[in-house]
């Protein structure tokens, strides 16, 4: 326990006490310097309203301080013997407490603020003092103070008194110690000198009609004229708490004006001064409360009126008053301002039907009618109002009639702007009509299925996209399920079985119908689910469009984008997917198989000599001899271009099946096509890979077989290889010189060799051939013949095309500012390179850049590189014609141009190709040939170019049929830049031969 805290509150209590008890014996003291007739009875006795007070805001554990007061100051003070003393504080002490408890019963806690709390307080200061009063004078006359035959007027007296001091102190104890009232009140000034003037006459005319003007006593006049107004006053002019300090100090004044009043007149002067206390204290009292009461009323209706007001100018909906019938505005609040777009003082000078749009005006015309007569007292509208800025906005009206007796009816409209809600549920209507549109044109059937109890319903167009009327098909599942593709049953009803066990976001599948004419239809179904609270399916709420048209294009477009459209064959995507199956089949059964490559060998040039549509046609006819070779069993389709595959599924242990379909297709291919009056040929390169030594997908058979397949024509062409592990290994080296390749470019690890070109007849020096080359890991450099085919495949070659052109005119410029002559440079331009199509415009800049004569400049081609598009040749070459570079044609002789193209060519230069110039001194035919090219380039009026020159009798030879220049070994091998400086200053002015 804390005892801390019980020594506090019990310190706390005993100055309460003391407290208590002191003021107590004062107000007594003061009472008693007025008592007559015994010591003991005074005409006022305050300390019964502190007492009450003190009790009743306190407690009644106070009631002890009470006694010990009211005992001491009747022992003390009075003078009276203990035992009278004690009787009167028993007295006291039931006083202070039946006044207490009345109080507490009757809820009265502080100042009066109602006519009831001052009847309250007026009826305890009445009723307390009777125990006291009885008690008292009785302890007074037993102990022999007061005679019995007077017993009833100083009973009289006694309670008079405390009745008075009760009533004077008790309400302004309350007031200032317990509950205070809210209510600030007004200053009066007319009703206070009114009730002054009145208040003066009524007290007089009250004095003189009770005593008569012979028996009035002079000293009551002054005391009644001058004492009573100003408590009025303080009563109208100030609030309660003050107006009752007024009250007791008046009060006091009165009593203490009855100081020296004989024994005589005590009586008859102190029982008339009691009653005209009691009289006026309890008429003010009752005032006060009613007064008080008043203002209270007043405040709450001040506060309602500023609530009302708030309510009315902050209401976030639009409010306003106008006249019935005119409907001219009275009130307008800020909203209903805000939503019309006019001001307030705009909106007081119109009628609602004057902001009303012209087309609305009339609605609500009818409820007005009836409103004003009182028919109905509300009514509420939707109609368009035009804003002062033009715009048109919705808004609903909720109006109402109010009966003023004052100001007449009129009405209040509360307005809501509602034109979004409106243009919402517009632009939803529209959306439903759309939609029904939509349904009724997509011909889309609804469903609806109760799962618990299996209840269908199937709408009239669900049951048209069947064939039948809505009454030739009942409400039923089965009319459903027993419709359905039998393979499709068994899946269906898996998805819909698995979807009410666990709902997923979209219910969605697709399966046939049996129309009415015994036919499939394919149809998509989309439901939605309805769940209880446990998440448990009960419904499924759907939609079924007849797909049939979308299944069957479907189809169209797999097939189509399975095959090709040229030939019918599988496509590549077909044959990936097939070919994978097949293997598949074969890896299950531990079987073989075997995949051919074919490539048509000269295809391109049929397609250059005679057009697409013949090419076309051409393969046509190479897809049917391929299928022919073949068996049912086996695939045989088109990769793209002039590329076709055979996949052969099973092989039995004779592994020579496929060597013998590659023959077949070897000798079908290459027989002559007749394509209308063309007679074309053209052989298959076929590359044969077996399945599982050389790969176990199908990709990786194809690779293997493309590379048997280049194997293929490097061995000539028109003939098959089969896939080795070496093929892959030169695919390894490949990428592995791509790489060095492409390395090289990047950090200057290539060079050109320059190789000399002699005049013949005057054996001096007239220009140089550009060869690239590249440095090898053993320090020896790599052949162009190994490396520049993959920088064709791999597509470096435009870049090392254009790396040569760069160092070639770098190095010429070089050598000019070095003191040699302007000698002609040559560089070798690749088929690819060519076809390029800013390739004349980016070797003109380079040229422009480097600032050399276009006229030194020399390109080389081949024939390949022109016969491949002769058309788009020629307008390429006339292009760098217009540069001024020079254009030779190298290795003439061994490629397929015709004379025809030949001479379209805008060609400089013919350079007979090495492989006949180096037979000439042993092989007739190379002579023939070679005197030929000459003659030729004769009438053409080229120069002629004998390359690969390596001994004086070759040099002799193509003297003699005239050939203009020559190049060789016999001269000298390609040489760096500064070798070939070297060499030149030792020839110079040599002749060479």
């Amino acid at each position: 326990m804390d005892t801390s805290r019980l020594f506090d509150m019990a310190s706390r209590d005993v100055f309460r006490f003391a407290g208590l008890i002191a003021a107590y014996v004062a107000l007594a003291g003061m009472s008693l310097s007025v008592a007559f007739i015994h010591s003991t009875v005074s005409p006022v006795w305050p300390a019964t309203g502190l007492a009450i007070a003190a009790l009743t805001l306190g407690g009644l554990r106070l009631w002890p301080a009470i006694a010990v007061g009211a005992c001491a100051a009747n022992y003390f003070i009075a003078g009276n013997p203990l035992p009278v003393a004690a009787g009167i504080a028993v007295g006291n002490t039931l006083e202070a407490i039946v006044g207490a408890m009345v109080l507490y019963r009757l809820g009265v806690k502080g100042e009066v603020k109602r006519v009831r709390d001052a009847a309250a307080i007026l009826a305890v200061a009445a009723l307390a003092p009777l125990p006291a009063a009885t008690v008292g004078v009785f302890s007074v006359t037993l102990g022999g103070y007061l005679p019995w035959d007077r017993y009833p007027w100083v009973w009289l007296v006694w309670w008079l008194g405390d009745f008075m001091g009760a009533l004077i102190v008790l309400p302004l104890l309350l007031a200032w110690g317990g509950e205070r009232s809210p209510v600030k009140y007004p200053h009066r000034p007319f009703e206070l000198a009114g009730a002054l003037v009145l208040a003066v006459i009524l007290v007089n005319v009250w004095n003189i009609a009770a005593h008569g003007l012979a028996t009035l006593n002079v000293r009551a006049l002054p005391l009644t004229t001058f004492l009573f107004p100003p408590v009025l006053w303080a009563m109208l002019r100030l609030p309660p708490r003050q107006t009752l300090l007024v009250l007791a100090g008046v009060s006091g004044l009165a009593v203490a004006y009855t100081k020296g009043i004989t024994a005589d007149e005590a009586l008859g002067s102190l029982l008339w001064l009691q009653m005209l206390l009691l009289g006026f204290g309890g008429s003010w009292l009752l005032l006060l409360g009613a007064l008080a009461e008043r203002d209270q009323s007043q405040m709450a209706l001040r506060e309602s009126e500023a609530q009302l007001r708030a309510t009315f100018e902050q209401a976030a909906a639009g409010i306003a008053h106008f006249t019935l019938p005119e409907r001219r505005f009275l009130r307008v609040n800020a909203a209903f301002c805000r939503i019309m777009g006019y001001g307030c003082d705009e909106l007081l000078a119109r009628s609602s039907p004057e902001i009303t749009h012209p087309d609305d005006r009339l609605i609500g015309n009818d409820e007005f009618a009836r409103l004003a007569s009182g028919e109905i007292s509300t009514f509420s509208v939707d109609k368009r109002y035009v804003r002062k800025d033009g715009q048109i906005i919705w808004a609903r009206a909720s109006v109402s009639l109010v009966q003023d007796a004052e100001a007449g009816p009129f009405a209040i409209s509360v307005v809501e702007d509602i034109t979004e809600a409106t243009l919402v549920a517009q632009a939803h209507r529209d959306a439903e009509h759309r939609l029904e549109l939509a349904v009724d044109i997509a011909k889309l059937g609804f469903w609806e299925w109760d799962v618990a109890n299996d209840q269908v319903y199937l709408s009239p167009m669900w049951k048209q996209q069947l064939g039948y009327q809505e009454d030739e098909l009942d409400n039923r599942s089965d009319e459903a399920t027993s419709r359905l593709f039998p393979e499709d049953i068994d899946r269906v009803k898996d998805y819909v079985a698995r979807y009410i066990g666990q709902p997923g976001s979209e219910f969605s599948i697709d399966y046939r119908l049996r129309h009415r004419d015994g036919h499939y239809r394919w149809f998509t179904a989309r439901a939605t689910p309805v769940t209880d609270d446990t998440g448990q399916v009960v419904k499924l709420i759907g939609t079924q469009l007849d797909i049939t048209h979308l299944k069957e294009a479907e189809q169209r477009i797999r097939e189509a984008a399975l095959h090709d459209p040229l030939t019918g064959l599988p496509n590549r995507a077909l044959i990936f997917e097939y070919g994978q199956h097949l293997l598949a089949a074969a890896r299950r059964s531990h079987g073989r198989g075997a995949l051919l490559f074919i490539d048509l060998d000269r295809f391109k040039q049929v397609n250059d000599l005679y057009g697409h549509e013949v090419g076309d046609r051409l393969l046509q006819e190479v897809a049917m001899r391929l299928i022919a070779c073949t068996r049912q069993e086996d695939l045989v389709g088109r990769l793209g271009g002039d590329e076709f595959v055979i996949i052969l599924p099973h092989l039995d242990h004779r592994t020579d099946r496929a060597t013998v379909v590659a023959q077949h297709v070897l000798d079908s291919i290459g027989q002559p096509f007749r394509i209308d009056a063309l007679e074309l040929s053209v052989s298959p390169s076929i590359g044969i890979t077996y399945y599982p030594e050389h790969g176990t997908e199908i990709d990786a058979l194809i690779h293997a077989a493309d590379l048997a397949m280049y194997q293929a024509k490097q061995f000539g062409r028109a003939n098959y290889q089969l896939y080795t592990s070496d093929l892959c290994q030169r695919a390894e080296e490949a990428r592995s010189l791509e790489a060095k390749l492409r390395h090289a470019l990047k950090n200057q690890g290539l060079a050109l060799h320059y190789q000399p070109v002699i005049d013949i007849k005057s054996g001096r020096l007239i220009g140089v051939e550009a060869l690239v080359r590249m440095a090898g890991d053993d320090a020896e450099d790599i052949s162009p013949a190994t490396f520049i085919p993959i920088a064709e495949s791999s597509g470096l070659i435009v870049e090392l095309g254009e790396w040569v052109a760069i160092e070639a005119c770098r190095q010429h410029k070089l050598w000019r500012s070095q003191g040699l002559p302007p000698v002609k440079i040559a560089i070798n331009v690749s088929p690819l390179q060519l076809r390029q199509r800013a390739f004349a415009e980016r070797l003109g800049h380079i040229i422009g850049e480097a600032g050399i004569d276009p006229a030194c400049f020399e390109i080389e081609v081949t024939e390949s590189a022109l016969m491949e598009s002769v058309d788009e040749a020629i307008e390429i070459l006339e292009d760098i014609k217009c540069l001024g570079v020079r254009i030779a044609l190298d290795d003439f002789g061994t490629g397929h141009s015709s004379l025809s193209n030949l001479s379209t060519l805008p060609l400089d230069k013919l350079k007979i190709d090495q492989s006949f110039v180096r037979r000439i001194e042993r092989d007739q035919t190379s002579r023939v040939i070679t005197n030929a090219i000459i003659s030729l380039a004769r009438t053409l009026h080229l120069e002629v170019v004998g390359e690969g020159i390596e001994s004086n009798e070759t040099l002799r030879y193509l003297d003699d049929q005239a050939c203009d220049q020559a190049q060789g070994f016999l001269f000298s091998k390609p040489l760096p830049a500064d070798a070939f400086a070297h060499w030149y200053r030792q020839h110079a002015g040599q002749s060479l031969h």
